[in-house]
């Protein structure tokens, strides 16, 4: 509902900075040892201690299905602890850049700053996300204020009286689920572990610039999609978004559930306890992760074992998705997830470029069960074996692709 002043605000910016900003080196500064832990805390740390001890014996599990693995895997609290933090020196507070702040030439560097990110996100005041490839114009900008100011009169949406609003209004949303950055993994990322975002969007002008921005928050993105059918419903041809819904509703889905579990205060999957029955799926952590774009390959990995909060980070190299998909399997076994065995699409390619008996996770491979909480059952014991007696025992027969 628009209005809900702790999830909805919106403002445009004066701001002439489009252009792009050659730091200078000395703009860039490290942090020492101690006032990065102070930084990155946790704020419970025996909670912390225990997950540490939990993630030290998921290496040791892992090292029984498969030791050249699990040499690959390190504890992310050592990642977290040896990657230098850098910050940018802006005229207000330090800000953290990535493209700035991470040495790009180092991939060690590199490796222990990504594993280090959703740390990073969890302890940041702001996640400021620039939709650098969309522009709003003025009629659209005319309607934010619109809006806004119903929200600052505590009006009611009334919107039999405004048609034309309604037609720029949802023109407005899916211009901004069009913007690159709801396709890439670390889309989910951000919004899986941090707290509080806003999206800035540039305003044309009438130079070829544009010298203002619009400030939105993720919660006002979720509440004005979330009456995207009372916009349409108003609109006199209706048909004319279709073609934009078709092509940018999955975007917004996953926006909406991402951002909702977080309004909702629903933890994200960690590690469960030995006796606990009931597990999270990895298996479609890693299949949603994947589903998204990112330049590098290793930096989804990455980012589905942050989403995970298994306590690892890769300290290996993985430059396929068949090398992700078996390292991530494999911890997914380790874990104890039953759907681990539930694959079923493509196997994938091993040593000498020979299938594999781990397969690619299909979207209907993982069945959320409702009554459980979207939980599955926990294996009974880690697989007392190693990977090739995992091999053996996995047959096909006719179409059946694999036996679970």
């Amino acid at each position: 509902m628009i209005g809900q002043q702790r999830h909805c605000s919106i403002q445009a910016s004066p701001s002439g900075d489009h252009q792009r900003i050659k730091l200078k080196q000395e703009a860039v500064f490290s942090l020492s040892t101690i006032e990065k832990q102070q930084l990155l805390a946790p704020k419970d740390s025996a909670s912390f201690a225990q997950r540490d001890s939990q993630a030290s014996q998921l290496i040791e599990d892992l090292r029984r299905l498969d030791p050249s693995v699990s040499e690959m895997f390190a504890l992310k609290s050592e990642a977290v602890a040896d990657a230098p933090l850098r910050l940018l020196r802006p005229r207000t507070f330090p800000v953290n850049a990535d493209r700035h702040c991470i040495n790009q030439d180092d991939e060690r560097e590199k490796a222990m700053a990504v594993a280090s990110m959703d740390i990073i996100y969890k302890c940041a005041r702001l996640i400021v996300v620039v939709l650098e490839d969309i522009w709003i114009d003025k009629s659209e900008e005319d309607v934010l204020r619109d809006l806004i100011d119903m929200y600052r009169k505590k009006a009611l949406l009334d919107l039999t009286t405004k048609p034309e609003l309604s037609r720029i209004a949802t023109g407005l949303l899916w211009k901004i689920f069009s913007a690159r950055w709801f396709s890439r993994a670390w889309c989910g990322h951000e919004l899986h572990v941090s707290n509080n975002q806003v999206f800035l969007i540039r305003i044309k002008g009438e130079d070829a610039v544009g010298g203002r921005i619009v400030r939105i928050t993720a919660e006002f993105l979720h509440d004005l999609s979330t009456i995207e059918a009372d916009f349409v419903s108003w609109v006199a041809d209706s048909d004319e978004f279709m073609s934009m819904k078709a092509i940018y509703n999955s975007r917004r889905a996953r926006f909406n559930k991402l951002i909702y579990a977080r309004l909702s205060r629903q933890p994200g999957p960690l590690i469960q306890s030995q006796d606990n029955a009931k597990m999270p799926s990895y298996m479609r952590i890693f299949a949603e992760t994947f589903s998204l774009k990112s330049s590098i390959t290793s930096d989804k990995l990455a980012i589905a074992l942050n989403i995970s909060q298994c306590g690892l980070y890769l300290k290996g190299s993985a430059k396929t998705n068949s090398e992700c998909c078996e390292l991530f399997t494999l911890l997914a076994l380790a874990v104890g997830d039953s759907t681990a065995l539930s694959s079923s699409g493509d196997k994938m390619r091993g040593d000498g470029n020979k299938l594999s008996w781990i397969q690619w996770p299909r979207p209907g491979d993982i069945v959320e069960p409702f009554l459980t909480g979207a939980l599955h059952r926990r294996l009974d014991s880690i697989p007392g074996c190693n990977v090739e007696k995992l091999k053996m025992d996995t047959f096909g027969f006719g179409k059946f692709e694999r036996s679970t």
